[in-house]
């Protein structure tokens, strides 16, 4: 596939999610974040992030991430393929009190 075109596509696609986050967020004061990174060596896009008010200063208060210190970190287990070496756990948020496993 054509590299220009899809850094594009993802670029575009970003832009969508972080207008529907930023949207999300001004009417239900729902706070969140995300980070995306490039999942091998081979594709070259850049780590994206959307991070409402508190989720920022959470990440910076309680976590001591800088925001692109906590990207690259990410990038690096993933590009390294550390986490295909670790089982897999998938939690799922099911109310405000409690997080279950699966």
């Amino acid at each position: 596939s054509n590299p220009k075109a899809l850094i594009k596509d993802v670029n575009s696609t970003f832009n969508a999610m972080e207008r529907e986050w930023t949207a999300i967020n001004a009417h239900t004061s729902m706070e969140g974040f995300y980070i995306a990174v490039r999942g091998d060596l081979k594709h070259f896009h850049k780590a994206k992030l959307f991070l409402t008010a508190k989720a920022k200063s959470f990440i910076k208060d309680v976590l001591h991430f800088e925001l692109k210190h906590l990207a690259l970190k990410f990038e690096s287990w993933v590009v390294g393929n550390f986490g295909a070496r670790m089982i897999s756990v998938v939690l799922e948020v099911t109310s405000s009190w409690g997080v279950h496993y699966r």
